[in-house]
């Protein structure tokens, strides 16, 4: 069958209009691809007012998570009222980590007493859906060395986003319903504050320094804060026991954004000399419209470091000349180098030479004595 989307046309030909159903079952293309799937459920089964409820749908391809979808949760009660909440990734408000295939949200958006239920539909968002490669956190060897030779190890292998980049998809699956046991009050006060900002980061720059967030909302995750507090210190334990006494930095400038949003603030620090070795700790709070309070962020740290240089090295032209190394050949010490045998050999010939010379002495000897005396000679 054909992959992608399909589009389907209805007439009606009453002249009333009519209530249709349409339900739409589909399988993988290749049975080697492993399906997009998703899972949706609430938090909990039973809620009473204002307490709110939490939507998770979880987004997968097989064990892969997908990120970067289009995640819309529509609720239902039971007079038919119908509302829509976006669920996000962002590791923010209601979600935990970034990322990871999980997307939530916050529900407060009660009306009536009695069942509520949940659908969930997944878009890909403008074909910007990937698969999440889980980090592989076995620590890489390059090589090794095996009877004095080393062997590299195959290069570990990339992964590039275009190759985990999904199509056109969509997807709807029910999450089940939950049961409000109580009617919420028509005339309920502002109970919800906003909710704590969790991924606080700084930097520093050129004697400035930068922060960064996710804006939180007016009511938890939803909506817009009035306005931020945020607090600086060079007390880590100072910062997170006693946020309120900590250096307050103006912040006014900044609106913020509607939650889901990135925030950037960057500000020089008025009675604070940044150089090698300064170390900053920020913490920031959201406030809504009346005056309610976020409990304290995430605290950042924003540290500056600069390694020192090192020293310069000169080479002499000694020490950069080579050098070819003079071979030698030790004197041979006769003495050491005979052993017994050849000892008694020159000893053995020293005495027959001996014995030789004296023979011959002794021969001339008697010839010049008969040469003396003519009575021998006869």
């Amino acid at each position: 069958k054909k992959t992608g989307p399909w589009i389907y046309n209805l007439c009606n030909r009453q002249t009333t209009a009519e209530a249709i159903g349409i339900t739409v079952n589909s399988k993988a293309a290749n049975i080697n691809i492993p399906p997009i799937t998703v899972n949706a459920h609430m938090d909990k089964d039973t809620n009473n007012p204002p307490n709110p409820m939490i939507i998770y749908a979880s987004v997968s391809q097989g064990l892969m998570p997908v990120k970067g979808a289009k995640v819309t949760a529509i609720i239902e009660s039971a007079t038919g009222r119908v509302s829509t909440v976006e669920l996000l990734d962002n590791g923010a408000g209601a979600d935990i980590v970034k990322n990871d295939g999980v997307y939530s949200r916050y529900f407060t958006d009660f009306t009536d007493k009695g069942r509520y239920s949940l659908k969930v539909r997944v878009e890909s968002d403008d074909n910007k859906s990937q698969l999440v490669v889980p980090k592989n956190r076995a620590l890489y060897v390059p090589g090794y060395i095996e009877n004095g030779m080393i062997h590299m190890n195959p290069t570990r292998p990339e992964v590039k986003d275009e190759d985990l980049s999904l199509g056109a998809f969509s997807r709807t699956s029910s999450g089940g319903s939950f049961i409000l046991e109580s009617a919420p009050s028509s005339s309920q006060p502002d109970v919800y504050k906003p909710e704590k900002i969790m991924d606080l980061e700084a930097n520093i720059e050129d004697q400035m320094i930068t922060l960064t967030w996710t804006a939180t909302g007016d009511d938890l995750d939803k909506g817009n804060a009035s306005r931020y507090d945020l607090r600086m210190s060079t007390d880590l334990k100072g910062l997170r026991e006693n946020f309120i006494n900590a250096t307050q930095v103006n912040i006014s400038s900044l609106t913020p954004q509607e939650a889901g949003f990135i925030e950037t603030f960057s500000f020089a620090p008025e009675n604070v000399v940044i150089e090698n070795g300064t170390v900053l700790f920020f913490a920031i709070v959201a406030i809504d419209k009346v005056s309610q309070k976020s409990d304290p962020s995430n605290i950042a740290q924003a540290a500056l470091f600069v390694p020192p240089t090192p020293a310069p090295t000169t080479t002499t032209a000694q020490e950069a000349t080579t050098t070819k190394p003079i071979l030698t050949h030790p004197k041979t010490n006769v003495s050491n180098s005979l052993n017994i045998t050849d000892m008694t050999l020159i000893v053995c010939s020293a005495a027959v030479i001996i014995s030789i010379i004296i023979s011959i002495t002794l021969c001339i000897v008697s010839c010049l004595k008969k040469r003396k005396d003519p009575e021998l000679r006869l």
